[in-house]
């Protein structure tokens, strides 16, 4: 379900050897780049958890460089179906 990099980063933290202080903190900011995917264009913006990937609810094509989001809510729906039907 996660990356390996997330895995990775999870020993590390988690080695004994490394003497990380019982209070340490990691940086939320890094670790939200390990569970979600965020990236923005001029013409669009998305993101969404990695597990999402896994779970089937994002498809990603690479032979078609094509990204499918499954289940979109209801009001998002309206709004699209509303803008293609405006033509």
């Amino acid at each position: 379900m996660y990356s390996s990099r997330f895995f990775s980063t999870k020993r590390t933290v988690s080695d004994p050897n490394r003497r990380l202080n019982d209070g340490f903190v990691a940086d939320r900011r890094a670790l939200k780049g390990l569970v979600s995917f965020k990236k923005k264009t001029a013409n669009w913006s998305v993101e969404f958890e990695r597990k999402a990937l896994h779970t089937g609810k994002v498809r990603y094509d690479p032979k078609e460089n094509t990204i499918t989001l499954l289940d979109v809510p209801d009001d998002m729906r309206s709004e699209l179906t509303e803008e293609i039907s405006d033509g």
